[in-house]
């Protein structure tokens, strides 16, 4: 996880993309996402366990909805 805030720290996403503003930061978003993937997990699951590695619930409609892009 430590290369991946290197990472979206040279890309430099804010709180603000797309002319949208979000509740939570992108990176938060991203981080889940990557974590989901690399874990192989079901949305569900990432749901629940997002908490426990975020201290902040992401619910499985807002993954699923980043996912697509």
């Amino acid at each position: 996880m430590t290369v991946l805030d290197y990472v979206l720290d040279l890309i430099g996403l804010g709180s603000e993309f797309g002319g949208k503003r979000f509740e939570r930061s992108l990176k938060l978003y991203i981080k889940a996402l990557v974590l989901k993937e690399v874990c192989r997990v079901s949305l569900r699951y990432a749901e629940g366990f997002s908490p426990a590695y975020f201290y902040a619930r992401i619910p499985k409609s807002t993954l699923h909805y980043w996912g697509l892009y």
